[in-house]
């Protein structure tokens, strides 16, 4: 996965609005020597990034397993003792968290879980940025009604250091049911009801993008999004403004080995006329980092 954090900004209100605003951009994708030389030279931060199935919850049962969570983050500590921010995506455990009866053992369970993610995260490492993805949770429909759930979960918002909104981008901007105007309202929507929060509660906010086309894109699922219609989607979350504060940064998901083994035919067809995997993943990645430093440099500058 990809995550991507460019450039460093204070947290609080009141130096966000003295200072001018430099972004970070996070890196979250599988480790490649070439790729790994890019992010060194361009001074990417990657993230350590948490997988339910694999490091919380393999067994599928919606109880954290300590043992196979522990083991991890031990191992992460060690490999990637310089990142500072952590993802935990708990992803399937949100529909008990925000199941209709919040009064329901189902409920009560995703919380507790969620809270000792954190809790006994911070134990193993303590100097580290924490977060869920996509908490506060981001929807394409229904804004406010997604806003009073996010405050449903005020007491598990609270405890994280950073926001992961996740904003990936669904349709083409051509779509005529759902394209750039729909889009740029997805994004100003989702935005205002996550900076809504962080007015209460004064976190980190990082936006998750991706630089395929969601599965729910029954055209182009998962194949990877024009570089000019990319650059368009980062730069409308770069500008954002609210309370006289803006994101913080960005944080680059993909999985590119993932796909590539289960012979997606999306990256399949895009591998034509590269030599190897490695080759292909090279360039993606100098092609879209491009893209996001530049726009982080130029809303720098803009602002």
């Amino acid at each position: 996965m990809l995550s991507v954090i460019c450039f460093s900004c204070n947290n609080h209100y009141t130096k966000h609005v003295a200072e001018k605003k430099r972004f970070k951009i996070l890196f979250s994708n599988n480790p490649n020597p070439a790729v790994d030389a890019i992010l060194e030279e361009k001074e990417i931060e990657k993230v350590i990034f948490v997988n339910s199935g694999r490091h919380l919850d393999p067994n599928r049962d919606k109880q954290l397993n300590l043992d196979v969570y522990t083991k991890f983050l031990e191992q992460a500590a060690s490999k990637r003792s310089e990142s500072e921010y952590v993802v935990l995506d708990w992803e399937w455990i949100y529909k008990d968290l925000f199941a209709k009866d919040i009064n329901s053992e189902r409920c009560k369970n995703a919380f507790l879980q969620l809270e000792k993610c954190l809790e006994h995260g911070r134990k193993i490492l303590p100097n580290k940025k924490w977060g869920f993805y996509n908490l506060p949770i981001c929807h394409y429909y229904d804004y406010e009604k997604w806003r009073t759930k996010n405050l449903r979960i005020l007491d598990l918002l609270k405890k994280v250091d950073v926001f992961y909104p996740s904003l990936y981008d669904y349709y083409r901007d051509d779509n005529p049911y759902a394209g750039k105007k729909k889009d740029e309202v997805y994004i100003r929507k989702n935005l205002d009801v996550v900076f809504d929060l962080n007015k209460l509660l004064d976190k980190e906010i990082f936006v998750f993008v991706w630089h395929r086309w969601h599965y729910s894109n029954s055209i182009r699922p998962l194949y990877m999004i024009d570089l000019p219609e990319f650059r368009n989607h980062v730069a409308k979350i770069f500008a954002f403004k609210k309370f006289e504060k803006q994101v913080d940064g960005i944080v680059w998901w993909g999985s590119e080995q993932y796909f590539y083994n289960i012979k997606s035919k999306a990256l399949v067809e895009e591998m034509k006329g590269y030599n190897d995997f490695s080759e292909y993943y090279e360039n993606l990645v100098e092609k879209y980092l491009t893209v996001i430093i530049d726009e982080a440099k130029n809303k720098q500058i803009q602002n």
